[in-house]
C-alpha cells in the first residue's frame, strides 16, 4: 500500500493494515506537530524583549563596562518587569514611555535615597559630594512634586 500525505486508507485493506496505518499516522502525526509547536515557541521565545536584552547585556554592556550591574539593575527594576515578555515587534513607543516617565516620577523617598547614595559613595571625590549637596539643599518636595528652588 502506498499512501501519500493526506490520503485516506482505502476501505478494502485488511482491518490489521488499516489499524497498524491509522495507529502510525496518530503516533507520527502527534509527535510531529509537538515538534512544530516547540520550534514554533522556541523562535517566539528567541524574539522577546528580554531574550535580546540578556543577549545585550551579555555581549555589549558586560565587556564593554567595568560596572555593569547598573545595567542589570535597571534591565531587571525597569524594563523586563514592564515589556519582558512582549515580542520585540509589539513593543510600541507607549510601552518605551510608560517606563521612561515611571523614572522620572520619583517619589521624595527615592529621592531622598538617590542623593544619600551620590552623597555617601566612596568614589565620589570632593567637588562632585559638594555639588551633590548643593543640589540636595536646592531641591524640596512639595505636595508630592520635585521641585527647584530659587537660587538665593
Amino acid at each position: 500500500m502506498a499512501l501519500k500525505r493526506g490520503d485516506q486508507i482505502p476501505d478494502d485493506t485488511a482491518p490489521e493494515v488499516a489499524a497498524l496505518a491509522t495507529a502510525f499516522l496518530k503516533k507520527w502525526c502527534s509527535q510531529t506537530v509537538a515538534k512544530v509547536k516547540a520550534q514554533e515557541a522556541e523562535a517566539k521565545e528567541i524574539h522577546t524583549v528580554e531574550a535580546l536584552a540578556w543577549r545585550w547585556f551579555a555581549e555589549v554592556a558586560e565587556p564593554a563596562n567595568s560596572t555593569p550591574r547598573n545595567f542589570k539593575c535597571v534591565l531587571e527594576k525597569d524594563v523586563l518587569p514592564a515589556i519582558g515578555a512582549k515580542q520585540i515587534v509589539d513593543v510600541t513607543v507607549d510601552d518605551v514611555l510608560q517606563i521612561t516617565d515611571r523614572d522620572m516620577a520619583l517619589s521624595s523617598d527615592e529621592i531622598g535615597r538617590l542623593l544619600r547614595s551620590i552623597d555617601q559613595s566612596p568614589s565620589i571625590s570632593g567637588d562632585t559630594r559638594l555639588a551633590c549637596r548643593h543640589a540636595a539643599d536646592r531641591c524640596r518636595v512639595f505636595n508630592g512634586e520635585f521641585q527647584l528652588r530659587a537660587r538665593r
